[in-house]
């Protein structure tokens, strides 16, 4: 039976841990649970493309559901009772230093601003930058969510338009989310993960691939010095 309500589409993803918003098999995706069937082309043009946008929105709001885009680099709905197995590995020293090595110049420019002043205003960082290096800064933004190196956030500006907010994973951790990710094994949590995306690769999931690099040598989160 298709999803009519928020409350559906949050009773499922409680249950799977992790939807995507999009078709990406074996996820359960929330246009084809509202859709009722596979959506070709564009769900914006579907019959029930209205109440994909609000359930979606809805739920981005919701104070149990995190988007990320954990899969295939595509928005991710990620249900609170995944957030420390999340957490875990994020704020893992091990993974970061892996990630972070992997990520480009400009990338690890702009994690280290994302750092020295969580929550950062994208679009007003972009703007101080010279117009050449706009470009690369927005690639660099979108290379530290799909990495998962930061969260990246939307928000409603008083002109009407969206804003990308980047913030640290350890300013959006709650105090009972790191308690409860300190007490996790790194390799539990990643299998936590694996589980419940299907086994599709993510940037939590895979193998490190820095020279040397050992999941088995990370040390856990730090607790944050803030709560989102």
């Amino acid at each position: 039976m298709p999803i009519r309500t928020t409350e559906d589409a949050l009773q499922l993803l409680g249950e799977r841990g992790v939807m995507a918003l999009t078709r990406q098999p074996p996820l359960r995706s929330l246009v084809e649970e509202v859709a009722g069937a596979p959506v070709p082309g564009s769900w914006w043009a579907h019959a029930r493309g209205g109440d994909i946008y609000r359930i979606a929105n809805e739920l981005e709001d919701h104070p149990e559901v995190l988007i990320a885009k954990l899969v295939a680099g595509k928005v991710t709905f990620v249900h609170a009772r995944l957030w420390p197995a999340l957490y875990r590995v994020v704020g893992d020293a091990g993974w970061r230093a892996d990630a972070e090595a992997r990520a480009g110049m400009v990338a690890r420019r702009l994690l280290t601003a994302v750092v020295a002043a969580s929550p950062l205003r994208f679009d007003d960082h972009v703007a101080l930058a010279p117009a050449a290096d706009r470009p690369a800064l927005r690639k660099a933004k979108d290379e530290l969510d799909k990495g998962m190196l930061a969260r990246a956030a939307q928000i409603h500006t008083t002109s009407g338009r969206h804003a990308t907010v980047l913030s640290t994973w350890a300013s959006w951790a709650s105090p009972a989310v790191v308690a409860a990710a300190a007490q996790l094994e790194l390799e539990a949590a990643r299998r936590e993960i694996a589980d419940a995306v299907g086994g599709l690769p993510t940037p939590l999931t895979e193998a490190p691939r820095r020279p040397g690099a050992s999941a088995s040598r990370a040390s856990a989160p730090r607790r944050p010095a803030r709560r989102r």
